[in-house]
């Protein structure tokens, strides 16, 4: 008997010694119930990290947008008139409204107009309209007509002054220039400016030099139209235009009515007023057209016994509206918000404190 329980003592002994460890069923649950919630916690955190990301990139995004929309537009305005201020009357600004295709919705453009040179030229013989005259802007018939003489002082060339240099820049920009022929009396019409014709006395062609000057000179300007009357002393005038709009959800920067470029993409709307004032401390009238033309266009509405001129002009307020664009409106980038997709900005024409 004592040998029999000395052996179950050594077996047992035996047995403990030489055991195997393992996990019960109890505890490998309990460890894989574990790891599922710290790598559960783990893929959260790594989601959440990525939709801040997400949603900050297209928040960056859409607000480099808006910022390259004020910086091509703000700086024009703000030269708006430049080299044009001999008549506050001059249509440096304009500012209309059109209606989104399939929509109801409007969109506004703007057009701001400044000199390329600040040298202008006088008509010397009349315009009638509904005729293709070219425009005579030297005319040594006169001695005593300070306008149209040649005036050749710098180099004594032959070469009347002002006509040169508008040749060298319309030579230097392609061969045509955008111009505008003003009647000083609120009239006036855009042609395109494409060569000068040069007559001796008999009305042959000719090349200036020192001692044989011109005596005539008329602008080429492509068979042009004439829509009225222009009078001798008429004004005409070298003219850089930019024309902002947004056609197909791209802002447009038209030049000179005819080069056409996408400056931002996915941009749905322009809203611009322009706050007049015909007096320091008078009334305000916030216009959504420039110039107004009928009493809605301005609120209040703009006095009908008032002549409109862009020196009343006291800001313009723009306010640029995009749309989201590719995936940033997506479950992942998350939803920009309204104020996420405007801006507003004010601009000042400084060159109206030249009237």
């Amino acid at each position: 008997m004592k040998k029999f329980i000395q052996f179950k003592l050594y077996l047992q002994l035996y047995s403990n010694k030489h055991q195997k460890y393992g996990f019960t069923m109890l505890e490998a649950m309990a460890t894989l119930l574990i790891g599922s919630l710290i790598l559960g916690f783990a893929f959260s955190g790594f989601l959440s990290a990525r939709q801040i990301f997400l949603s900050d990139r297209a928040k960056v995004e859409a607000n480099q947008r808006l910022r390259t929309i004020f910086t091509t537009i703000g700086p024009d305005i703000q030269q708006t008139g430049e080299g044009l201020v001999s008549d506050p009357k001059l249509p440096a600004i304009e500012i209309t409204e059109v209606t989104i295709p399939d929509s109801t919705e409007k969109t506004s453009e703007i057009i701001v107009r400044k000199a390329v040179s600040p040298l202008f030229l006088n008509l010397c013989t009349d315009i009638t309209a509904n005729t293709t005259s070219s425009p005579n802007v030297i005319d040594n018939s006169d001695p005593n007509d300070n306008f149209c003489k040649v005036n050749d002082f710098q180099p004594i060339d032959g070469w009347p002054d002002t006509l040169k240099k508008w040749r060298d820049l319309r030579q230097s920009n392609g061969d045509t220039l955008y111009a505008y022929i003003y009647d000083q009396n609120g009239g006036g019409e855009f042609f395109d400016y494409t060569g000068e014709e040069i007559l001796d006395e008999d009305g042959e062609d000719m090349t200036p030099s020192v001692d044989t000057p011109p005596h005539t000179v008329n602008l080429t300007t492509n068979n042009h139209t004439w829509t009225r009357e222009y009078l001798e002393g008429s004004v005409i005038y070298l003219i850089d235009e930019r024309k902002y709009r947004v056609v197909n959800n791209n802002l447009q920067l038209v030049l000179n009515n005819s080069q056409v470029l996408d400056i931002v993409e996915n941009v749905d709307k322009l809203d611009i007023t322009v706050t007049l004032q015909i007096e320091m401390g008078g009334t305000e009238y916030v216009c959504r057209k420039i110039p107004p033309t009928v009493s809605g266009d301005c609120t209040p509405n703009f006095p009908t016994d008032t002549e409109y001129s862009w020196a009343q002009i006291k800001s313009i307020n723009v306010t640029a509206k995009i749309l989201p664009g590719e995936d940033t409106n997506s479950t992942t980038a998350g939803v920009l918000q309204e104020e996420d997709l405007s801006l507003t900005q004010k601009f000042f024409p400084r060159n109206r404190l030249s009237f």
